[in-house]
């Protein structure tokens, strides 16, 4: 599951030259699941990330946020310590109509958004592999 941006990723993640609005269209979406603005990359059928080609991540130097910090072996506490200062980033942002609420707005009027990811069926299968390495082996079937 991509990771969402914070605000300061927006300059690192979209090249010099580009317009950011266009970029943006292209390679992110509105979360509107939140009381805060969200920015997730786009995720491809399956749900991985578009940025993640053969295994291996496009932007990894210039990684979100969300995706650099956070993993699925992180205690709640420690996703909780680390979400604060994003969150209050987007919203310090969203109340002062900064670039990032800019960039969110525009991209909820196109009617770019995610749907949001369920982490709950993500750490289930997470530990449904850790519990069992030769299921990624095994590919999934279904009727």
């Amino acid at each position: 599951m991509p990771g969402s941006l914070d605000v300061a990723d927006l300059e690192r993640l979209c090249p010099p030259g580009r317009d950011l609005f266009e970029w943006a269209e292209e390679h992110l979406r509105a979360l509107t699941d939140k009381p805060y603005p969200t920015l997730v990359p786009v995720r491809l059928a399956g749900g991985h990330c578009h940025w993640l080609f053969e295994g291996h991540c496009a932007v990894h130097l210039n990684a979100p946020y969300s995706c650099a910090f956070f993993d699925m072996h992180m205690s709640e506490a420690e996703v909780q310590r680390r979400s604060a200062a994003t969150i209050r980033a987007r919203q310090q942002d969203a109340a002062a109509y900064g670039l990032y609420h800019r960039l969110w707005l525009h991209l909820c009027h196109k009617g770019l958004i995610a749907a949001p990811g369920d982490r709950a069926a993500l750490a289930k299968e997470m530990r449904q592999l850790s519990e069992s390495p030769a299921r990624l082996y095994t590919p999934r079937l279904s009727c």
